[in-house]
């Protein structure tokens, strides 16, 4: 185990920003935008930055800004999980709030690869545990990843998604060892995957569906489609 707390504490405030009152025709707007017209019954909202600044613009501490709108059916936000307490008040001020279904921490802005299993977050996971979320893990390298998998067997109650199909080398057409880890994560059933390609990785390499097939493929054996989302 990895003992006392990461050096960067998250600035907090005591009270999270309210969500603003939608009219119908915003809520529609959003929609039309989110769908492009296709048919799509909902959609998840996701952070997308480690800060509450972020939730002031909507995006992270449950992006409480999307809460009043229908076709947002849930919202993986953000928490300070180097603070067991900080995470404690915040899921305390969010659970009249209906649509948090999950956190997610940028691991991968983290210099230690093991920030995820110091004291501090495991006890702050283990509150999102408690409270029936979800963590979203988006690992970027083997070392990342064998985090992700120690809290996995650390922590059953905990339900893991990992995003981008656990960032396997696909650029370099690579394999090992993201194909091991990713078995191994299969065997915890408490472990999910997303079915997609990070932002990162599409910056700087020209898409192949055909080279993503393979990391597909193999993800889909592993877990089956029932523990795969799009």
């Amino acid at each position: 185990r990895v003992r006392g707390r990461p050096s960067r504490k998250p600035t907090s405030p005591t009270t999270l920003p309210a969500p603003p009152a939608l009219d119908a025709a915003t809520s529609a707007e959003v929609e039309k935008r989110a769908t492009g017209g296709n048919t799509i019954s909902g959609v998840i909202a996701t952070m997308r930055l480690n800060s509450y600044q972020t939730a002031t613009r909507g995006t992270a501490v449950g992006a409480v800004s999307v809460v009043a709108i229908d076709f947002v059916r849930g919202v993986v936000g953000w928490l300070p999980l180097v603070d067991p307490d900080a995470t404690a008040s915040a899921l305390e001020q969010l659970r009249g709030r209906g649509k948090l279904v999950g956190v997610r921490h940028l691991i991968s802005y983290e210099p230690d690869p093991r920030w995820l299993i110091h004291d501090n977050v495991v006890e702050s996971l283990k509150l999102l545990a408690a409270a029936a979320l979800v963590f979203d893990a988006i690992p970027v390298n083997a070392a990342q990843f064998e985090s992700v998998l120690d809290v996995a067997e650390r922590l059953p109650e905990l339900g893991i998604v990992l995003n981008h199909l656990g960032r396997p080398p696909i650029p370099e057409q690579g394999w090992e060892p993201w194909a091991t880890q990713i078995a191994r994560a299969a065997e915890h059933r408490n472990v999910s995957v997303k079915l997609s390609i990070g932002l990162d990785v599409i910056m700087r390499w020209r898409w192949s569906t055909d080279a993503v097939r393979r990391y597909s493929d193999h993800v889909l054996d592993l877990f089956s489609p029932r523990r795969v989302m799009a």
